[in-house]
């Protein structure tokens, strides 16, 4: 029983190793997460990035959380669109 435990973790410390070269994010990368109170929150978007910096801790990838309560698509509390787009994603240089 023991055996096929410790053969169960090496299969999945290859899949997890193989699947690493597969990962979207590289390295210097930005990621903005653009929305309205959900994002502002940070409810899913820490989710994300959590599993990035525990599944790829030496990956120096930068989160940035621009949400605002209340935005639509339109625009909303931070402005209209292309405002928002300008300062809130555009300036941090996402890929």
């Amino acid at each position: 029983m023991r055996s096929l435990a410790v053969c169960l973790l090496t299969l999945a410390a290859a899949d997890f190793v193989c699947a690493a070269d597969k990962f979207y994010l590289h390295p210097n990368d930005t990621v903005v997460f653009y929305g309205d109170s959900i994002t502002e929150q940070r409810l899913y978007t820490m989710l994300a990035e959590l599993y990035s910096v525990t599944r790829y801790p030496k990956l120096d990838v930068r989160f940035v959380h621009s949400g605002w309560g209340g935005d639509r698509v339109t625009g909303g509390g931070g402005g209209p669109i292309d405002l928002r787009l300008e300062r809130d994603v555009l300036t941090y240089h996402p890929p």
